[in-house]
């Protein structure tokens, strides 16, 4: 008899438990997000991040409905965050969206990504930042995008790229400019490269 108990009580742990898991881990992780609806009505941005997780998977869906971008100050001076996975939902990164987060060392952006702006100040002062591969999606990026970054190694900019504001790239001491383009592009501010780091042109991978 104590044999059946036991049994019944193993199962009913597991229907609570193992159920319980099952259900968390097929929802997007939104309890340190706030969220606030876009003018469309039928999608939503970031608009605060509140949490100190290390690693940070950015949600692509809030009630039902896709996250399209990341707002400005919404990860503003975290200091625990070390690397961050956006997804490919992701259309546009606001001003200053990661801006001081310092020991940021990675960036991951989803395959198929349909990232298109990344803005002014985005990354401005991520010291910690070692490298990043810009999605082919991506038209713009905008003043002091990147400025301060100054761990970072290595950039590569897809010909996608039609415009890049001014000191994009500023105080990035370590840094080696890989560009699909084979010369600058038109729409590139003239002091984009402020810092006149090495710049490798016509980069094929």
């Amino acid at each position: 008899m104590k044999k059946i108990y036991f049994v019944i009580i193993v199962i009913a742990l597991f229907l609570v438990f193992g159920y319980g898991c099952s259900n968390s881990n097929s929802e997007p992780m939104t309890e340190n997000f706030e969220f606030a609806a876009n003018t469309d009505g039928k999608s939503y941005y970031v608009s605060k991040y509140n949490g100190n997780d290390r690693l940070v998977y950015i949600p692509d869906q809030f009630n039902g409905y896709p996250v399209t971008s990341i707002g400005s100050n919404a990860f503003y001076n975290n200091s625990a965050i070390e690397k961050i996975i956006v997804p490919k939902t992701i259309e546009t990164i606001y001003s200053s969206a990661f801006s001081g987060v310092e020991n940021l060392r990675e960036i991951e952006f989803e395959e198929d990504s349909n990232l298109i702006s990344i803005g002014e100040n985005a990354l401005l002062g991520c010291k910690n930042l070692l490298n990043i591969s810009i999605p082919n999606s991506v038209t713009s990026i905008g003043d002091y995008a990147f400025s301060g970054c100054s761990s970072l190694t290595s950039i590569i900019i897809p010909d996608s790229v039609t415009s890049i504001g001014s000191s994009a790239f500023r105080d990035c001491s370590k840094l080696t400019i890989y560009v699909e383009a084979p010369s600058k592009p038109s729409g590139w501010d003239s002091t984009w490269n402020y810092s006149n780091r090495p710049v490798v042109w016509g980069y094929n991978g």
